[in-house]
């Protein structure tokens, strides 16, 4: 069975969301920028799992607006869901609960961060789709 996971990529005003993650060893992609998400659990579906990792990671409930893509991480060897939604309420550091950080980031201004994996992916997908 194929391990899941999803990737939620919020936008305001030509701003993405992005979380700096906590600097664990255990975790995937330590101390870098990247979008909230999580694994899929057992009998969940990718939206119900963009929804409630949203909500325990950072307190905010979400609509998903749609699935942009699904990409094999071939070194984790997870199917990652990459959904665009939109979040209800406003977002404050205050209640983060995983991850060290949070704020929103133009395009160019996050390439110049140290960033996971998925954020990379995601922008050579987009541009390489032309959503």
């Amino acid at each position: 069975m194929q391990k899941k996971a999803t990737k939620l990529i919020i936008i305001r005003n030509n701003k993405y969301l992005f979380q700096l993650r906590d600097k664990k060893k255990k975790i995937f992609s330590p101390n870098k920028w990247g979008f909230f998400g999580g694994k899929v659990q057992y009998g969940e579906t990718p939206e119900a799992c963009a929804k409630r990792e949203l909500y325990e990671e950072i307190k905010l409930k979400c609509y998903i607006l749609k699935k942009y893509f699904e990409v094999i991480n071939k070194k984790s060897n997870y199917l990652h869901f990459f959904f665009k939604v939109k979040v209800v309420g406003r977002v404050k550091k205050s209640n983060l609960t995983e991850g060290q950080d949070v704020k929103w980031f133009s395009e160019e201004e996050i390439k110049k961060k140290n960033i996971a994996w998925e954020v990379k992916k995601f922008f050579r997908l987009l541009k390489k789709n032309e959503f």
